[in-house]
């Protein structure tokens, strides 16, 4: 009887650690898609800034050309 009543907390045991494991990894999994969205973010909204101000540099320019 000993036997089954180990085998049992074996087998509790083992399901706990898998569990624990698939929660981490969801966890670990939605924040680094969160940082890389957030980061790759953040390089969309630079180069968005970036071809504003060529845009503006490029009117400025035609402007004195057709002075």
């Amino acid at each position: 009887m000993s036997q089954l009543d180990f085998s049992i907390a074996f087998g509790h045991f083992f399901i706990f650690i898998f569990f624990i494991y698939v929660f981490f990894h969801i966890l670990i999994t939605f924040f680094y898609k969160y940082n890389y969205n957030l980061k790759l973010r953040n390089v969309k909204e630079s180069y968005d800034l970036d071809i504003q101000k060529s845009d503006e540099e490029i009117k400025i320019v035609k402007r004195i050309l057709n002075l």
